[in-house]
């Protein structure tokens, strides 16, 4: 699996999951222990405006998305989703 192979397949599960289109993209590839285990591919994903912050590791040989992580990437700034009017409001 090339870099860009990775890239596209983080993609992939990016747009599964309804992220931004548009996302900063960062990836680093190597083994999980020095001396043994399979190569792996980390794939960071960014995005300030939507407040996201991912990461997306991907098996090498299998091209198989081992694990998918995602938080905010400001804990401190409010969700820009807009909340629902209180019954109180109506």
């Amino acid at each position: 699996m090339t870099e860009q192979e990775a890239i596209a397949l983080a993609l992939a599960v990016a747009r599964e999951k309804g992220w931004p289109e548009k996302l900063r993209v960062g990836i680093t590839g190597g083994r999980r222990f020095i001396l043994f285990g399979s190569y792996l591919w980390w794939v960071s994903l960014e995005r300030r405006s939507a407040n996201l912050w991912a990461q997306i590791t991907i098996d090498d040989s299998t091209g198989l998305v081992i694990d998918v992580s995602s938080k905010p990437y400001n804990p401190k700034r409010k969700s820009p989703e807009i909340d629902p009017p209180s019954e109180e409001a109506k």
